[in-house]
């Protein structure tokens, strides 16, 4: 089971890429990348604080 700390940065992340998604709609490119960006650091951060030491 994924611990909080990873749930959440992995919400976090979806919320950003949900975000960026909206700007792109809009023709808003420069901020579309921005999200695109934050929410790529958060799901590799929900990925690797998901792993264990040893895995």
């Amino acid at each position: 089971m994924a611990s909080l700390q990873q749930r959440n940065y992995r919400f976090a992340g979806a919320g950003f890429m949900f975000a960026a998604a909206i700007f792109f709609a809009t023709q808003n490119t420069a901020m579309g990348a921005s999200f695109v960006a934050l929410g790529a650091v958060f799901l590799a951060l929900s990925y690797k604080n998901g792993k264990q030491d040893g895995q």
